[in-house]
């Protein structure tokens, strides 16, 4: 068990290390704003977690870093790129 976590850890570190190519232009929204690309944590399948049903493709809390890497290596949650308005 302790070994498949290692692989799946060297795995995750991996792919957060690989960088994403960066397209010819800058994001845009339809308002011309220029999008942030952030890493959020979506549920794979369904999780139930402090009495809330998240459903696969929901976004999970980060709070809880113990349930964060619990679900990442059950493989119930993943990273996932998400581009975003930045505050103004």
């Amino acid at each position: 068990m302790a070994a498949r976590r290692n692989n799946n850890n060297q795995k995750n570190q991996k792919a957060e290390t690989e960088k994403i190519p960066e397209s010819a232009e800058d994001p845009k929204s339809k308002d011309g704003q220029l999008l942030e690309k952030t890493k959020v944590l979506t549920a794979v399948r369904p999780i139930l977690y402090l009495a809330k049903m998240y459903y696969a493709g929901e976004r999970l809390p980060q709070n809880n870093q113990e349930m964060v890497a619990a679900w990442i290596e059950a493989g119930s949650a993943a990273w996932q790129e998400s581009e975003t308005k930045p505050f103004p």
